[in-house]
């Protein structure tokens, strides 16, 4: 039988997201991401106050703590893909979302 081998992107860069909340205090953060698209995955958001939280394909939900109704969060996303993507597009295959705890 031919072996299949599976090729691996391995890929890193920093970006920003925005959130905007109605009311300030704690919020559950969750990563969503499309089904077969990463090997691994790690996101870690950095806030403003210092805080911070690492979400990955094994841990999609984080608790932190809104101080202001607009904070703009500084993300380093790695990890390992089964294709080669642009960073647009493995962003397109991530979803943040914000939960009210």
């Amino acid at each position: 039988m031919p072996s299949s081998s599976t090729h691996l992107y391995s890929f890193s860069f920093k970006t920003k997201f925005l959130f905007h909340v109605k009311e300030t205090g704690e919020y559950k953060v969750e990563l969503k991401v499309r089904e077969g698209v990463f090997n691994q995955l790690y996101v870690i958001l950095y806030f403003k106050d210092g805080e911070s939280v690492t979400l990955s394909l094994n841990n999609t939900v984080a608790n932190v703590e809104f101080e202001h109704k607009e904070e703009e969060v500084i993300a380093y996303v790695s990890g390992t893909a089964y294709s080669n993507m642009t960073e647009q597009e493995i962003l397109n295959n991530i979803e943040i979302c914000l939960l009210e705890s």
